[in-house]
């Protein structure tokens, strides 16, 4: 019984017969000269497998044991690229040799994996989607994924104040929750805020080991879920490395600046590999010398491949944070603002903010009407998240492949405030302390039914928990615990094809969700809820069409995609509330129905001079039909709200984002890349929330973005990037009126220079951000003006 268990087991996880083609060739730079250590990647499009290995110092390369089926084959080496490349292995045994000349001064073509259900290249895809890769952000200077994205077009990034401060990521002049992080295909969420969204952990997305970020605009609901209403932001982890390499970072400067990284990977057997990055931020002074940051990040991968046709991969990625958290920017008294209408933002003078600071009057003088972010010298946050994850596939026959990962989200935050500060200060010591958690299980199974179409489906169970603790140092302590739960059951479908040569590609998913929501416990005062019977969300329908049309001779691809959104609503908007002397005052609605949203957009983009050049241009178009949002307008009364609330979270009727995205980019000689981009961006509300009743436009929102990266390698080892951004002005609500805030503009410039050895690579750099030194407000929080860093890089 034993030996037929373990051939059974045998036959299933090491089908024979399966695996015996190779595919080998040499890579060539430009002028012929063999590239040495250039990255060879082969992807299985239907099953996500993926080897990858260097190149030998001849310029060789070789992937033994391949199944038939169909592949993609790219090359990565420094200035130079070549077209992802579509390999068809028709016998078992087949030898195939594909050579590789690489390209100078080409537009870049990159294999994707967010933006179908399936790795495609991106020439291939109806859905507008950029990719940043590590060259990318590393030659900009930036470690941060908010930094990272930044020149994306139609992606705004606000962040609030100095390094560590409060960052938000808009798509398409949706809010915040409607941006849906994954890491590697996986939801990164935080059960335990507000919108159930990334929001509250992105400012501390450090990119210690990761490969690349896509970013996919539009609807992605049906295959991500919940929170991608708007669009899908995915890290990908760099989790192979078939020869050992490490690397040691360092920088510091302005602000009290100063990060470390260390990256090490390898194999560990010829079966065994893996990769891990360590990071540690830290800034002592930050924008008003007592901002202080501290961040230590991990991310690693590890993969296991017994065969070319199975895998077992395993991931860690968390970071542990410590902030300084300043007051809320506030309004000056009705003396000093206009009866009606829009208030243009004009803050105290910086001198003046001190002198507040410190216990002196406010006095607004010179037309001011508005308090920026006070220090609060005892007010900070400590926050930890750990997202762990195992995904195994297996490929059981060239057109059948299945694949199951499981992946858990732990997200901790914990408040502290003091009596030190100027404005609504505790008498006593006071901390919440915030936990969420998320467990999701996915299988999936994917069938070619012919080299052209390939279809596929799977069940997702997901479970999030949140718990909430206040505790206050009065002279009679008080505490307070509140926990919720909920537990979701999917179902995801999709299809892909090609036809008339490739020329026409076709994309259908859909998603049926179903939630079960658990009864909420309060413990330490009298809770509304308490009692009470509770509905879970209504089932989620959620469908994703895309269609596109590639005319070689000229160039030109069309793409046009629709979809439709459901964010479910999170367990704080059902169950939030605050605890204040023993007493819960509630936020949340347990009525509450989900976001629907009907998102439409349609593009070009055009190959000219021998690929030299790409132009795109994208239309979109969402229409937000019902949303949840936070209303203190007077709406609710405690007279009519069942809860006794007199502000909290609603069902209101929407709205409406439109605009345009263009981007440009451009190669030219020597190695000289030039990305551009314009984003025009009309969003506006169906119901005002503020107090005049007249104001319609969706807040944090810009109209106008416009991003520019020049990268001029100015020597063989010298190279030169400036980033430009410069943004129209936008509206925030304080004190239930609109304020406007100026446009702004930052210029940064980074610059390196390489000193090879036979050994090692030593690379020396230098940031300086905001050269300008641009003064500007983002929501009432001044930003730092004019600061730079220096550093190094080894690379063995």
């Amino acid at each position: 019984m034993t030996t037929l268990l373990r051939r059974v087991c045998a036959l299933v996880l090491f089908p024979a017969a399966l695996s015996a083609a190779s595919i080998s060739g040499r890579v060539l730079e430009p002028n012929q000269v063999p590239a040495s250590k250039a990255r060879v990647t082969l992807l299985q499009p239907e099953t996500g497998q993926q080897w990858a290995t260097t190149t030998t110092p001849d310029g060789n390369y070789r992937f033994d044991d391949v199944m038939r089926g169909r592949y993609l084959l790219t090359v990565e080496f420094s200035g130079f690229s070549a077209p992802p490349r579509e390999i068809s292995l028709v016998t078992p045994n087949e030898n195939r040799v594909e050579p590789v000349t690489l390209e100078l001064d080409r537009v870049r073509t990159e294999v994707v994996v967010t933006a179908a259900a399936n790795a495609v290249s991106a020439d291939s895809i109806s859905r507008a989607l950029d990719v940043v890769r590590q060259s990318d952000w590393q030659s900009r200077g930036v470690s941060t994924l908010s930094e990272a994205v930044q020149q994306v077009p139609g992606l705004r990034v606000q962040s609030l104040g100095g390094p560590g401060g409060f960052t938000r990521i808009l798509l398409r002049g949706l809010p915040a929750q409607d941006t849906a992080i994954t890491v590697d295909g996986l939801r990164f969420r935080d059960a335990a805020t507000t919108q159930g969204d990334a929001s509250s952990f992105t400012e501390g997305l450090m990119l210690a080991n990761s490969q690349r970020v896509e970013v996919l605009r539009g609807s992605g609901s049906a295959l991500y879920g919940t929170n991608a209403v708007g669009g899908v932001v995915n890290i990908v982890t760099d989790d192979s490395a078939d020869r050992w390499r490490a690397s040691l970072t360092g920088e510091g400067g302005g602000l009290g600046y100063g990060r470390g990284l260390l990256q090490l990977g390898g194999p560990l057997s010829h079966t065994l590999s893996f990769t891990a990055g360590l990071q540690h931020t830290n800034v002592s002074g930050g924008l008003d010398g007592q901002d202080p940051l501290r961040n230590t990040s991990l991310q690693s991968g590890l993969l296991w491949r017994p065969r070319s046709t199975v895998s077992l991969t395993g991931r860690v990625y968390g970071a542990d944070a410590f902030v300084g958290v300043n007051d809320t920017p506030f309004s000056g008294p009705a003396t000093v603002l206009p009866a009606r209408g829009i208030v243009h933002a004009v803050p105290i003078t910086l001198d003046q903010q001190r002198r507040v600071e410190l216990g002196g009057p406010i006095q607004y003088t010179d037309g001011a009407n508005l308090v920026p972010n006070l220090n609060d010298p005892d007010s900070h946050r400590s926050s930890r998240f750990l997202a762990t994850a195992v995904v195994f596939r297996q490929q059981l026959a060239p057109r059948l492949s299945y694949r199951i990962s499981y992946q858990n989200v732990f997200t901790r935050r914990k408040f502290e405030d003091g009596p030190a500060g100027v404005r609504f200060e505790p008498a006593f010591r006071t901390q919440d302390l915030i936990r969420g958690q998320v467990d999701t299980l996915q299988a999936r199974a994917d069938f070619s039914a012919s080299p052209k179409w390939t279809m596929g489906g799977g069940y997702e169970l997901e479970r999030e928990d949140y718990q909430s603790r206040s505790t206050s140092a009065a002279a009679t302590p008080l505490k307070s615990v509140s926990l919720a739960g909920q537990r979701s059951n999917a179902l995801i479908g999709y299809a892909e094809g090609r036809m008339w040569h490739d020329r026409l590609h076709i994309s259908l998913a859909g998603r049926l969700q179903r939630f079960d929501l658990r009864q909420p416990v309060f413990d330490g005062g009298a809770s509304p809820y308490l009692n009470q019977n509770f509905q879970s969300p209504p089932i989620a329908r959620t469908v994703d069409a895309g269609i596109s049309w590639f005319l070689a001779r000229s160039g030109t691809k069309l793409r046009a995609h629709a979809g439709n959104g459901y964010r479910s609503p999170s367990l704080y908007e059902r169950f939030g509330s605050s605890f204040t002397n023993g007493t819960f005052t509630p936020n949340g609605d347990p009525r509450l129905r989900p976001d629907r949203t009907l998102s439409l957009d349609a593009g070009i983009d055009q190959y000219l001079a021998k690929d030299r050049v790409r132009v795109s241009a994208t239309s979109f178009y969402t229409d937000l039909r019902e949303v949840i949002a936070f209303d203190s307008s007077g709406f609710l009364s405690p007279a009519t709200d069942p809860y006794k609330r007199s502000s909290g979270y609603i069902n209101t009727s929407g709205g409406i984002a439109r605009g345009a995205e263009t981007q440009a980019e451009i190669t030219l000689p020597h190695r000289i890349r030039w990305t551009t981009s314009y984003t025009y961006t009309n969003s506006s509300q169906r119901r005002s929330t503020v107090r005049d009743n007249d104001y319609f436009r969706s807040t944090f929102v810009v109209p106008h973005q416009l991003t520019s990266v020049l990268s001029v390698p100015v020597t063989r080892r010298f190279d030169v990037t400036t980033s430009a951004w410069l943004v129209s002005s936008h509206v925030t609500v304080l004190s239930r009126r609109a304020f406007q805030f100026d446009g702004a503009r930052k210029l940064d410039v980074a610059a390196s220079y390489r000193i090879p050895t036979e050994k090692a690579a030593l690379r020396l750099q230098l940031r300086a951000t905001n050269i300008l030194n641009s003064q500007f407000l983002e929501n009432g929080f001044r930003t730092p003006g004019f600061w730079a860093t220096a550093g190094f890089s080894l690379a063995f």
